[in-house]
């Protein structure tokens, strides 16, 4: 039987690859929506939802491992 957390921590490795992969090399900036869209990601949950949560805690993730920084409306590369 699979690991959950194993499988846990393969997920959120794809997903941080999957962000990493759609913000621009030239280092401009996204917003996170664009980003989930980007990735495919995206949930459309109606109004006052939070559509890019999945990308807000994995952009989250990767600012506080030094790899992406958060800039005025939204993300760039480090």
């Amino acid at each position: 039987m699979n690991d959950p957390k194993l499988l846990a921590k393969q997920a959120e490795d794809l997903l941080k690859e999957a962000v990493l992969a759609v913000l621009p090399a030239d280092k401009s900036m996204l917003g996170a929506a664009a980003i989930s869209r980007r990735a495919g990601i995206y949930r459309e949950h109606g109004q006052g939802g939070i559509n890019d949560g999945i990308a807000q805690g994995i952009l989250n993730l990767l600012y506080d491992e030094g790899k992406v920084d958060k800039v005025d409306g939204g993300w760039k590369l480090k």
